[in-house]
Parts: structure tokens; sequence; C-alpha cells
């Protein structure tokens, strides 16, 4: 009852939307949101196919974990299978009541899936809405870990060890080379990262924006030629978009709508784009794949584009 009490204050107090009335309006937007389901986008863009966000398939938060975690931890899974096959005495020797334990780590991680089964709520954004389960899934991978540097004399854990720092060295150059948007890392298992943008919607925050409308002066001649140029957003907050464009000196530019004929440029991410029209699974596609030109200025991150400003065909 304790944990429980404290983790809802501390939920309540970064929930914006609810402090108004911190007993009841969680409740009343869990109730509009389960019975209306009017949060979050339509359609999203899931392991290269695109699906409606209330029906998603059972294996989103396994098949997100397994693209987006570092390869060391996945590996890690795999020694830690071996060796409570081979050894599981190590184990509950080591830890009281080490099979109970290892029951609520899965039931922590397997909670969400069995959730969003059975109960109406959007799921979107990779693993934003369920970060809290990764220092539970990450406690299985630091037992391999562990096992390994108690069982150091033996000849496989020496090398399995030495595959693991391998694969962290690897791991450390790749975190730090997306900065700053290591929230849109991708493991090797994902293929060549120049073609990510077609299996994951990547840049959700669209924090890429601001990198890239900064691009703009050395970049094109938006500025130099000082003609107003015509600007819509795909997958852009249009607030955070105009507020950056806002910044740039001597920029001269108009903000249309998203399908208006007279539109040049298009500021986006791989955001899933619903049809104006026709909005079915038909018809989604991403910003990148329903708006066809050449793209001027890009931000990209070992070979995966996070944003473009596109001008149209």
């Amino acid at each position: 009852v304790k944990v429980l009490l404290i983790a809802y204050f501390i939920a309540i107090s970064t929930w914006p939307d609810a402090h108004s009335n911190i007993f009841t309006e969680p409740f009343k937007l869990f109730m509009a949101q389960s019975k209306l389901q009017t949060f979050g986008g339509g359609w999203l863009l899931f392991n290269g196919n695109f699906f409606n966000t209330l029906s998603l398939p059972p294996s989103y938060i396994l098949i997100n974990l397994i693209y987006k975690s570092p390869e060391f931890i996945l590996i890690s899974y795999v020694i830690f299978i071996y060796f409570i096959m081979v050894n599981k005495n190590f184990f509950s020797s080591q830890f009281n009541f080490f099979w109970t334990k290892m029951f609520l780590i899965l039931f922590i991680l397997l909670f969400p899936i069995i959730s969003f089964i059975f109960l109406p709520y959007r799921v979107y954004d990779g693993l934003r809405l369920f970060l809290y389960i990764i220092p539970y899934f990450s406690i299985i991978p630091g037992l391999a870990i562990y096992y390994l540097i108690n069982n150091f004399n033996a000849l496989l854990p020496k090398l399995l060890l030495g595959v693991i720092t391998s694969l962290f060295i690897y791991y450390l150059f790749i975190f730090f080379s997306f900065t700053p948007y290591q929230y849109t890392y991708l493991n090797k298992f994902v293929g060549n990262l120049s073609n990510a943008h077609k299996k994951f919607e990547n840049d959700y925050w669209a924090t890429s924006t601001k990198e890239l409308i900064n691009k703009i002066p050395n970049e094109t001649n938006f500025i130099l030629n000082k003609t107003k140029i015509k600007i819509a957003f795909c997958g852009v907050p249009h607030n955070l978009g105009k507020r950056e464009l806002n910044k740039l000196n001597n920029l001269s530019y108009e903000q249309k709508n998203l399908y208006a004929k007279d539109v040049d440029y298009i500021i986006m991410t791989n955001r899933a784009e619903q049809d104006r029209d026709n909005n079915t699974l038909a018809n989604t596609k991403t910003c990148f794949e329903k708006f066809r030109g050449e793209d001027l200025v890009s931000v990209k991150r070992n070979g995966l584009m996070l944003s473009t400003i596109r001008k149209l065909k």
C-alpha cells in the first residue's frame, strides 16, 4: 500500500492534466481514454507495417525490445537461459527466494502486454509508455554478467565476458553517436539504418526539428534570395516548427495546410500520416512516403534519417 501511494503521488506530480483535482481527475482521464480513445495517433508504423494503435499485435513490446535494446543485453539473455539450465543451483544458492523473484520479474514484464491486449487504450511511440519496465528488463542480463564474473576461472565464462565487454564498448560508441537523440536508437538486428525509417517511427518527439531548421541558413538559399517560402509540417508539431523558424533572422515564410496545392516545402519526420479524406489502413503512409520530392536539408544519425526539409515535386 505504501509503494502504491508513493508511486501514485509521484505520477500525479508529473501529470499536469491531473493537477486540477489529483483525486478525481486521473480516473476521469482514464475513463475518457478507455471509452472514447481520444488520445494518441490513430495509426503507427511498427516493424514495417501499419497498425491501428488500438489493436496492436501482442508482440508489440517484445519486438520493440528486440530491435531497440543493445546487442550485449540481448546476448546476456541467451547466456542467462543457458546457464540457468545447466547450473540452476548457482542462482538459488546466491539469492534468497530466487524463483519467487524471477516469477515477479516476469510478471512485471508480461503485465503491460496482457493489459493492452484486454484494455482498449492506445499504444504508440515505441516503448515510451512502458519505460518503467526497463529496470526489470535489465535484471536478467545483470544476473548473467554476475554469473560470468563469479565463474571467471572457467574458459567459457571468460570468452563470453569478453564478447559482452566488446559489445558494450561498441554500444557506447553507437549510443554517443546518436546524441542527442538516443531514444531513436536501433540495434544491428534492424538491418541497414538508412532504411530503418521504413520499419519504425523514429523521431516521434520531433526533437531534431531544431537542428534541422538551424541548418537552413547554411544549406539553402531561402534567406539569401529573400523570397517568401510556403511551408507545411508533417509529423512535426506546428508550434515547435514555427517557434524554430521564427528564430531565423530574415527568413520569410508562410505556413500552409499540409494538403494545400501551393505548398513548396514540407518539414517532416517519418510519422504515420493518416489520409485526410479516407482514414483507413490502406491509405496510411509515413510522411516520407506520402510526400515525395527532393531532400534539401536533413538530420541523420548513423545513416538513420530523423527529419528533413523536402521540396515537393
